[in-house]
């Protein structure tokens, strides 16, 4: 089974001539259950925004669970237990990784790097959200966004280090 996709992954590449970096309005290919899922930094959100890996937010040690630990570390320690682990066991909650739906929050910071306004169904790719922890004491519940792209590719697009995307008790952006 997994010869056969890979040879399709191949035979699309090589004869049609096709990239598969997920370009604005491609027509995305479904995920491969049984296969690892990969990093890309292509669509990061590259500003001095709060939603930016820039934000000094990402460096910092806040987590009351990971002691002497940044965000940045913990994210790098959740992607690579991610993607060490196939797809179909990832969606699972031990990894705090889910699909998520796009809400008036997420649209709006997905307008700096990624455009999905007049996209048909099979051109919007499949939103999601890792989750680094969730901080009681402190209201810090820091999420990264990306999306699924072709060939199990994961597509980073920001960091919310205050939960503001899909909280429903703060105002909206």
């Amino acid at each position: 089974m997994l010869d056969e996709i890979h040879q399709q992954i191949k035979d699309l590449t090589e004869f049609d001539g096709i990239d598969l970096k997920v370009k604005h309005g491609d027509e995305i290919l479904p995920v491969i259950e049984k296969s690892s899922l990969f990093i890309s930094y292509d669509y990061l959100l590259n500003d001095d925004s709060e939603f930016s890996f820039n934000s000094e937010n990402f460096y910092e040690k806040h987590s009351e669970f990971h002691d002497n630990r940044t965000d940045y570390q913990i994210y790098f320690d959740k992607v690579k237990s991610i993607c060490s682990t196939r797809f179909d066991t990832v969606k699972q909650d031990t990894f705090n990784f889910k699909v998520v739906s796009l809400n008036k929050n997420f649209r709006e910071v997905l307008k700096n790097v990624y455009d999905v306004s007049g996209f048909k169904a099979e051109q919007t790719p499949a939103f999601i959200e890792i989750l680094l922890y969730t901080n009681k004491k402190t209201n810090r519940a820091p999420r990264v966004f990306g999306f699924l792209g072709n060939a199990n590719v994961i597509y980073i697009l920001f960091y919310d280090p205050f939960h503001k995307i899909f909280d429903a008790t703060k105002p909206k952006l």
